[in-house]
């Protein structure tokens, strides 16, 4: 039985039940293909909805599963390329090892669920080969079959309030995690690609950080004209304006070659790489227009 099916005709229901889901020992009766995801939102890779029906054990009623089938590119020149540039290989390495490592410490912290950066939940991985002869498969969770749906504007217009909420509250955790695991997990002075081989090691340029500095400020002032100006904290506009200069940026407490200050970075985060949702849906802490969103294709 292949470890990694080529096509659709390989995922049988023989394969998910012994690959994916023998330990939960699901009773499998169809496997049903939706189709592929739009072009555009995952042109480097081929991804596949497909749903599954299945049992639980000693039950009769019947149950459904969405999935993504994520693999590499059919088209050789763009998977080359992703192959060459190790996008591929990164982001299998993320659902295979870091977010397992994040996952047993914050078990182990005893954080709450609610405190914990979420991403699409994976329901087999398996990889095999080097080089250009790579291969890989991620089984995901489809966001979309969970109420999740894209930025629909995408590049055209900036997030309202609530998105831009949501996506810096999962940014927030999502560096919390990392910053908290390198100093409670890893050996001293030990950084995230010695730990991680696979991830890709990104020198800081001051000059860089002032850039980024200075673009995020622009639009943040930006945010603040457009949407609600007479309600921003007073003096947030003037202190967002002082970011884009490096006087301001040596000013800032933190040691920006120091390894206790390394974490990952997303490395490909854009409105086509988000998903959302409505948050105060049976959520009554959560005001209406409230969202919740979803981050993935990590080229960290």
């Amino acid at each position: 039985m292949k470890l990694i099916p080529e096509t659709r005709e390989d995922v049988t229901i023989e394969w998910l039940s012994k690959k994916v889901f023998q330990e939960e020992q699901y009773e499998i009766q169809q496997v049903e293909w939706k189709g592929s995801v739009g072009k555009g939102l995952g042109m480097l890779s081929s991804m596949e909805r497909l749903t599954i029906t299945y049992r639980l054990p000693g039950t009769s009623s019947e149950q459904s599963l969405n999935l993504i089938m994520k693999t590499l590119p059919k088209e050789m020149g763009t998977r080359q390329f992703m192959l060459k540039e190790g996008l591929a290989q990164r982001e299998f390495q993320m659902y295979a090892k870091v977010f397992p490592a994040w996952k047993s410490f914050m078990d182990n912290q005893n954080v709450p669920q609610e405190s914990r950066f979420r991403h699409p939940h994976c329901y087999y991985k398996a990889e095999s080969g080097e080089g250009l002869q790579y291969r890989m498969i991620l089984l995901l969770e489809d966001l979309d079959k969970n109420e999740f749906s894209m930025w629909t504007p995408g590049f055209t217009k900036a997030m309202g309030q609530h998105e831009t909420k949501a996506v810096l509250t999962q940014l927030a955790l999502f560096h919390a995690v990392g910053i908290a695991y390198q100093a409670a997990a890893l050996q001293e002075n030990e950084t995230y690609p010695q730990k991680f081989a696979f991830i890709g090691k990104q020198p800081v340029n001051k000059e860089v950080v002032v850039g980024f500095l200075k673009n995020g400020a622009e639009m943040a002032i930006k945010q603040i004209v457009d949407v609600d100006e007479e309600n921003a904290p007073e003096g947030l506009k003037d202190d967002l304006q002082q970011l884009g200069t490096l006087e301001q940026v040596q000013r800032l407490p933190i040691a920006l070659h120091s390894p206790k200050h390394s974490t990952i970075l997303h490395h490909d985060l854009h409105a086509n790489n988000i998903m959302f949702k409505d948050a105060s849906v049976g959520h009554h802490h959560h005001q209406s227009g409230e969202k919740d969103a979803v981050l993935f294709d990590f080229q960290v």
